[in-house]
């Protein structure tokens, strides 16, 4: 794809931005002999002059000391520049070599207020190139206009270029933050160890839940889970293995619930489950699966098999329940069903 494709100047474009400078066939001429007369025979004096007086600036001096940019090698470009201006500026490709000339300098970090400042310089020490004409007294106006058209043209073409990378530039800022915040809420929603839901993402779809259930008059039920003789497993063959233990019941869990159910790490190896519109039956049918599937075969971890139970604690809304009250009911099911033994279901009435 070329420049003009890339930043839209069509044919029509080129013509409608001629038209706005006022550059027309008259012009071409007039382009001619500013080459001729002007630039060509003093093309070297005016690319000194024009670095006597950037080097005399500080922003100038920063950005090529910072750049580390040849001084020479910018004389030379300066130079092509220079015996290319006004060269058949309607053509496609006079539009693309000053396209790529903003680019460049937008690409390399030139302020664009010293870029333009620097054409407004640039465009003094060439009119003083132009002779007066005895025979043609107004030539070296019409002269001085071409001139003037001719390097705003250059101007506009480079703010266009500066304009659209900035543009491009933003756009990827706002991609990228995005993507940042995306990354930052999935941390924030999932637990790091087992992959389930974080506890604050549980509370908030529970929350949500709640509400909406009341609203409805739809069943909600919550089982509690927590693992039995967790501590032990953890002094006897280190929390490494612990770990490894926690997040394969979390995926053993994962494998008992719906679609629309929410898993969720709720501290420690207290695992909180959400389920949508399930009534008692519903809840404890799950509850079940959960039991069996967690207790149904060992944990092989290296050498050790490791065989694993689960309490579980049941509580289903009703009217007057809130999120808390709610959480309160299944925790304290869950809570007998360890005092009794353990490897078991309590439903709270």
């Amino acid at each position: 794809m070329t420049y003009c494709e890339k930043y839209g100047f069509d044919e029509k474009r080129r013509t409608d931005f001629l038209h706005l400078l006022d550059l027309s066939a008259d012009d071409r001429l007039l382009a001619g002999q500013l080459q001729d007369l002007v630039i060509k025979p003093n093309v070297d004096a005016i690319v000194e002059d024009f670095y006597t007086y950037m080097l005399q600036q500080p922003v100038f001096m920063h950005l090529i000391e910072k750049r580390r940019i040849d001084l020479n090698a910018l004389k030379i470009a300066q130079k092509s520049y220079l015996l290319s201006t006004g060269v058949n500026f309607d053509g496609e490709e006079y539009f693309e070599g000053r396209l790529r000339i903003g680019i460049a300098h937008a690409w390399n970090h030139v302020p664009l207020s010293q870029y333009l400042g620097a054409y407004r310089i640039l465009q003094q020490i060439i009119i003083d190139q132009i002779p007066q004409r005895v025979d043609t007294p107004d030539w070296h106006d019409r002269m001085r206009a071409c001139l003037l058209k001719v390097l705003t043209l250059d101007m506009l073409l480079a703010v266009e270029t500066y304009h659209e990378i900035q543009v491009h530039s933003l756009e990827n800022t706002v991609s990228t933050l995005r993507n940042v915040e995306a990354r930052l809420k999935m941390e924030v929603a999932v637990d790091q160890l087992t992959k389930l839901a974080s506890r604050a993402h549980a509370m908030d779809v529970l929350t949500s839940e709640v509400l909406y259930a009341h609203a409805k008059n739809r069943p909600l039920s919550v089982i509690m889970a927590d693992l039995d003789h967790f501590k032990d497993i953890n002094d006897r063959y280190g929390h490494p293995i612990g770990d490894r233990i926690l997040m394969g019941i979390a995926a053993r869990i994962k494998t008992c619930v719906r679609d629309i159910d929410t898993v969720g790490r709720y501290g420690g190896e207290e695992i909180l489950i959400i389920l949508p519109h399930a009534d008692p039956d519903m809840a404890q049918n799950i509850a079940e699966r959960i039991l069996n599937k967690v207790s149904a075969t060992p944990f092989a971890i290296g050498d050790y098999r490791i065989n694993m139970t689960i309490s579980e604690g049941i509580s289903t809304i009703n009217s007057k329940d809130t999120v808390d009250s709610l959480i309160m009911r299944s925790d304290a099911a869950l809570y007998r069903a360890k005092r009794t033994g353990r490897n078991r279901i309590v439903i709270e009435p």
